[in-house]
């Protein structure tokens, strides 16, 4: 289990937020930035607040986070996939800052 894992187990998303070539999933008071591509699966961006993260899973392709609904939301994690050295950031005053890289 990574970070990542461990930390959005059972977080609800309260807010969806497109911001200039990255996204932001917020949950509460820990929020992650998303630089990598994505894909939301089984409705819009915005249709997500209000979804617990169930569970998360992890390959060599991409990371995922399984809602209670069965909506998911992959973050793709191969080379092609990448835009900058950071692939995703958590951030909270609880985790302080998390970068998967």
């Amino acid at each position: 289990m990574n970070l990542f894992d461990k930390f959005l187990h059972g977080r609800q998303v309260t807010q969806v937020t497109f911001v200039h070539d990255y996204l932001q999933v917020v949950f509460g008071n820990m929020s992650l930035t998303i630089n990598n591509n994505y894909e939301f699966v089984g409705g819009d961006a915005k249709e997500f607040v209000g979804e617990v993260v169930e569970n998360t899973l992890t390959s060599q392709v991409d990371f995922t986070l399984l809602f209670s609904d069965g909506r998911k939301l992959t973050v793709g994690i191969a080379d092609d996939d990448y835009h900058c050295p950071e692939a995703m950031v958590l951030f909270s005053e609880e985790t302080g800052t998390i970068v998967w890289n």
